[in-house]
């Protein structure tokens, strides 16, 4: 290392090796950039840590501390005999929307071109204003030149950046605050939201009422899918994607300090009675560590029938953070065809993930009064889901357990018996995780079911399961899970 910076009158690096620091150790793989590494992160700086109401990339400025912290370091290193008079420190980025700030006495300024303060010894910041896209790959280089008088280079260097990508959570990660709406008339549910608050209390969570006019608020779970991203050794920053309904005022409202927003995609107004609620974000979740996908791997609705998805452009974007791999699930079945009525995930006793799927087969067993004839229609598309083939459409799927490289044993069968495309009872599966609780619907479900979606939850990880009144959701094709929303603590890496 000591050779490669003697062979080097001009040096730039960053935190190339990923431990949290900027020093010796990083100058080898400044100028390299792979996800197994080296190479250095920088954030897309979405967050508002001046209170001003816009994003902290809104502005040309570095914001107090708080927003320092969101920037990515770098550091430059001139021999002596670079610096004279009439000479130019030159720093830029190849990507557009990169920016660079250097530091001074007087704080951090934007560089725009040639250094204002050059020296031996230098820290620069790199900031991004948006993430990586189909159009865009993340990666930046960052070009370091000194010139002369005359504007020959005497000597250049780069290092290498990706911004860090946002990254989405699963229903088994620990939850810091819980979501709720009330206000709308048609949705009286203050039972509900009292039990909630309940749960809330014994799983230390922090219970956070949104008071709105509008019924498509009400499923708050539609309003937002809340993720983060964050820099190796710093503090997350949470990030909602917000809503594609034009219809949703509260994950705007969660910007602040450390708490960032974005929208991604148009609103796209279908209104065919068949795949109203295709944007909706109950159609989009994300599996716990998986190997291979140590973030785990995002997965969202598809109605085969139709080829309708989960909003194309949101997809891309989520593909573009190349990181959780995202594939579609087939929900055409479904009233509201959402992918959380049929998968979703507890943490497992042993430490891997239990899949919560639906089952209409259990459903029979224990209350063979409730089964009618759309079970068995829908539990053939739901073993196509689990287990994999091909559609009319010509769309084929491997299957969940080869998807996501898990066994049949990890697979938690929940019962449930439909009407059409729609539960009779509560679903189990469209339930919420707080840190320890399994939290799932009441409403209609016979006792002989409700007592084995207690076992089945119970042997799937959770510590304690609560029941509790979802009646105005499930009487509006939806449940829990779909009524609230949730903030979680990052998976540790």
């Amino acid at each position: 290392m000591d050779s490669i910076r003697a062979s080097r009158p001009v040096l730039i690096y960053g935190d190339s090796n990923r431990d949290g620091r900027v020093d010796e150790a990083d100058i080898e793989g400044r100028d390299q950039w792979s996800w197994e590494g080296p190479g250095a992160f920088f954030l897309a700086n979405v967050d508002d840590d001046n209170g001003d109401g816009l994003i902290d990339c809104a502005d040309l400025q570095v914001n107090g501390s708080q927003d320092e912290a969101d920037l990515a370091r770098l550091k430059v290193r001139l021999e002596p005999g670079m610096l004279g008079e009439g000479r130019q420190v030159r720093v830029s980025a190849s990507a557009p929307g990169v920016r660079l700030y250097e530091k001074s006495e007087q704080g951090w300024s934007l560089v725009e071109g040639s250094l204002k303060n050059p020296s031996a010894e230098m820290e620069l910041a790199v900031e991004g204003s948006s993430f990586a896209t189909k159009d865009w790959n993340g990666r930046t280089q960052i070009h370091l030149e000194v010139v002369d008088a005359q504007g020959q280079s005497l000597g250049s260097d780069q290092a290498q950046m990706r911004v860090a990508p946002l990254l989405l959570l699963p229903n088994s990660a620990e939850t810091r605050e819980l979501y709720v709406s009330a206000g709308h008339p048609n949705y009286e549910n203050t039972k509900f939201r009292e039990q909630l608050d309940e749960a809330c209390q014994d799983a230390g969570v922090k219970l956070v009422t949104h008071q709105t006019s509008s019924w498509k608020e009400m499923w708050m779970q539609d309003t937002m899918e809340v993720g983060y991203t964050q820099l190796p050794g710093g503090a997350p920053q949470h990030v909602v994607l917000g809503g594609l309904r034009q219809a949703d005022s509260f994950g705007p409202g969660l910007l602040g300090s450390d708490r960032g927003f974005l929208q991604v995609g148009e609103y796209r107004g279908i209104q065919d009675g068949v795949d109203d609620w295709a944007d909706w974000m109950g159609n989009l979740e994300c599996t716990p560590p998986l190997p291979g996908y140590p973030m785990g791997r995002i997965f969202y609705g598809k109605n085969t029938d139709t080829g309708t998805t989960l909003h194309p452009e949101l997809v891309s974007f989520l593909e573009a953070q190349e990181v959780q791999s995202p594939f579609w699930v087939d929900t055409g079945f479904l009233t509201i065809k959402h992918v959380d009525e049929i998968a979703n995930f507890l943490p497992g006793p042993d430490g891997r993930p239990r899949l919560l799927f639906a089952d209409t087969r259990s459903a029979a067993l224990l209350a063979p009064e409730s089964d009618g004839p759309s079970n068995q229609v829908n539990q053939q598309r739901l073993d196509k889901v689990l287990h994999g083939g091909s559609y009319p459409s010509g769309d084929a799927s491997p299957g969940l357990l080869a998807e996501l490289g898990m066994t049949e044993e990890q697979v938690v069968r929940l019962p449930v018996s439909y009407e059409g495309g729609h539960n009779i009872w509560s679903n189990p599966v469209n339930s919420i995780y707080l840190n320890g609780l399994a939290v799932t619907g009441d409403r209609h479900v016979p006792a002989a079911v409700a007592r084995e979606i207690e076992t089945r939850l119970l042997d799937a990880g959770a510590r304690e399961v609560r029941f509790v009144d979802d009646q105005r959701y499930q009487d509006n094709y939806g449940n829990v899970h779909c009524a609230t929303n949730t903030l979680k603590e990052p998976l540790p890496s």
